[in-house]
């Protein structure tokens, strides 16, 4: 049996997506865009191990992206923007070698990106722009083609020029300040 839920701009809805949403293990596509639901994101979420499209935009959800997220690896399609998420991105995403699409732009994400995101081959599209982060961007990977536009006002990214971002600081430099033992 296959489960769509599609209920875009209903305005009126006002609740938490409950905990028992991961007893539906069948969901495909869960499209809950603009509405007034609050609250967070429940780790249950990550049971939904057959969806493909999960569009959650413009919902106000706060808090973190649980890192059970990253147990959806057939999920090709995940929107989490112009939200009031919180904290990291978790190293779990790099688990989710479906995903093609991966939108968190317009939140509170904080901290670095993930290295291990440049695993995600499939990855086409990736936006984190409007966010709190700050470190290295990675560049290998998917990240060899992403636009600069996807990573602008953040707190401090660094890395290629292609991204638009200062360079990051020379780990040269680190090391030519490590004092060895005299032989």
């Amino acid at each position: 049996m296959t489960i769509f839920i599609l209920v875009q701009n209903a305005g009126c809805y006002s609740s938490n997506i409950p905990s028992s949403i991961g007893n539906l293990k069948d969901f495909v596509v869960l499209d809950l865009l603009s509405n007034n639901m609050v609250g967070s994101l429940p780790p249950e979420i990550g049971n939904l191990k057959v969806a493909t499209l999960i569009d959650l935009s413009m919902i106000q959800f706060s808090n973190g992206i649980p890192r059970e997220i990253g147990g959806l690896r057939t999920l090709v399609h995940l929107s989490l923007r112009h939200n009031k998420l919180q904290g990291s991105i978790p190293d779990s995403v790099n688990n989710m070698v479906g995903l093609e699409f991966l939108d968190l732009s317009h939140n509170n994400i904080s901290r670095i990106i993930p290295m291990s995101l440049k695993k995600l081959q499939n990855l086409k599209y990736f936006n984190v722009s409007i966010n709190k982060l700050y470190g290295e961007i990675p560049s290998r990977g998917p990240f060899e083609n992403f636009s600069s536009k996807f990573f602008i006002y953040n707190e401090a990214l660094c890395g290629s020029s292609r991204f638009s971002v200062p360079p990051c600081p020379s780990s040269s430099k680190h090391k030519s300040e490590v004092k060895f033992p005299l032989l």
